[in-house]
């Protein structure tokens, strides 16, 4: 209510049906209202939250909200319902978006732990160190999640940030896949990777609450996460579709010690590189798609 300069316009116009009906589309307004007055009735185009304060300020009275439900005049209630909203049809392409994503990022985080000890021989390394390579994955987020959250929500948004995930994500399974034979190098592109996710693992509640509705918002949240379990699940699962591995033998340190003549299992470098080019693949269109569908908002 225009407490200073409406009273007269109030007590001129108690029985005139004064109303906005509103639908929101995101975060845009676009309403029209009519409103009663001495002169014949008005139509005015709200534009921006400005725009309704300077229309009070001018004294146009008393209005009555009518979103699914109405304003009270008198107790300035409003039923349950709430506004009413219309949704952008390409929030579920989105959501979809970033579920390749993220699928992608924990399916690279797992994908050395069912062969460790084959790929340990092949690299000559201990399996420690290939244990390593998902570990990282744990100690990175915990030390930089909240910085990347930080930078997300204040400085890059919500879309950019994403595309910065999924481009360092990219860049790590590049790396390890043209350089498959070094373990060093495999550990650069897996780090890479590892700082990546910290810009996409917590994105799934922002998309809820930026492009999905109240009832939606926890299916959305749920999706979001469920893909990036389901990218775990097929890590562990690979070898049950693929053999990794070829017969190989020799003396390494790491591996049977004790036993010089032991024989062991090595993986195979090309079944690897096919696989790791696979993720690579999957990286890839995850930024194609969310460059594509993807926003800070509707």
């Amino acid at each position: 209510r225009n407490m200073g300069r409406t009273s007269n316009v109030m007590a001129n116009n108690h029985n005139r049906d004064e109303r906005i009906e509103s639908i929101f589309y995101g975060d845009r307004l676009n309403t029209s209202i009519e409103t009663a007055s001495t002169a014949p009735m008005s139509d005015y185009a709200l534009k921006s939250p400005s725009t309704f304060s300077s229309m009070l300020d001018s004294g146009l009275g008393v209005i009555q909200l009518n979103y699914s439900g109405s304003f009270d005049e008198q107790e300035g209630s409003r039923d349950e319902e709430g506004p009413e909203f219309v949704l952008d049809t390409r929030r579920w392409m989105f959501l979809f978006s970033f579920a390749v994503m993220s699928f992608s990022s924990s399916w690279m985080w797992i994908t050395f732990s069912p062969f460790a000890t084959a790929v340990a021989h092949t690299w000559n390394v201990p399996t420690s160190s290939v244990d390593a390579l998902a570990a990282i994955y744990l100690y990175v987020y915990v030390f930089t999640s909240s910085l990347s959250l930080y930078l997300v929500v204040n400085y890059l948004g919500l879309h950019r940030g994403l595309l910065l995930g999924a481009t360092l994500n990219t860049i790590g399974a590049s790396i390890r896949y043209f350089y498959v034979d070094d373990y060093s190098k495999v550990y650069i592109g897996t780090f890479i990777a590892a700082y990546a996710q910290t810009f996409t693992l917590s994105a799934s509640p922002l998309i809820a609450g930026s492009w999905f509705g109240p009832q939606e918002r926890a299916t959305a949240t749920s999706w979001g996460v469920l893909a990036n379990q389901l990218g775990t699940a097929v890590g562990l699962g690979a070898t049950i579709f693929a053999d990794f591995t070829s017969p190989g033998s020799g003396v390494y340190p790491y591996i049977h010690v004790g036993d010089a003549n032991s024989t062991a299992e090595k993986v195979d470098l090309n079944t690897l590189q096919h696989y790791l080019g696979a993720q690579l693949v999957m990286s890839f269109l995850g930024i194609v798609l969310v460059a594509t569908f993807g926003g800070d908002e509707p």
